[in-house]
């Protein structure tokens, strides 16, 4: 057995400051906007549906990326990041390109946000998002045994 040293208990601004990713990246804010053109272009270069609603907040809506070739289509489906606190589906449009292009839709997930709702309350947007996507696949040229998830923050 390893004889590891003691640590001191983390408190609560101990783990925040784990989790903000910002402090760790000063440079975000010319990270994010080198995103928005490449984002805007993803929706010029790709067939798209936007703002589909799958629930009943203003908030629980989807992109859906496709590719240009006849599907049905994988489809993964993206939580976006932002420590469920900020940020939005059309923040990382980018990311699709490379789904499209390989012939897999790419979805953006939206949902609400902390502090507005719990924690719990996002996690069931995001499971509701699964279930609707699978209901409504042949809508959209999905292949409803073929979603997968994915997610960043």
């Amino acid at each position: 057995m390893l004889d590891l040293p003691a640590h001191p208990p983390l408190d609560s601004s101990d783990l925040d400051a784990q989790y903000n990713n910002r402090a760790m990246v000063p440079a975000y804010v010319e990270m994010y906007e080198k995103w928005e053109p490449l984002s805007a272009k993803v929706f010029t270069d790709f067939p798209c549906d936007k703002n589909i609603a799958y629930g009943t907040s203003p908030r629980e809506a989807l992109d859906i990326i496709s590719p240009k070739r006849p599907g049905p289509h994988p489809a993964l489906l993206y939580i976006h990041g932002g420590y469920w606190m900020s940020r939005t589906k059309s923040d990382q449009t980018f990311l699709a390109r490379a789904y499209a292009e390989a012939g897999i839709a790419f979805v953006l997930l939206e949902y609400d946000l902390i502090p507005e709702v719990r924690m719990g309350k996002i996690v069931n947007q995001c499971r509701s998002a699964v279930t609707w996507i699978h209901k409504h696949a042949a809508n959209y040229d999905l292949n409803p045994d073929q979603i997968f998830v994915s997610g960043h923050s």
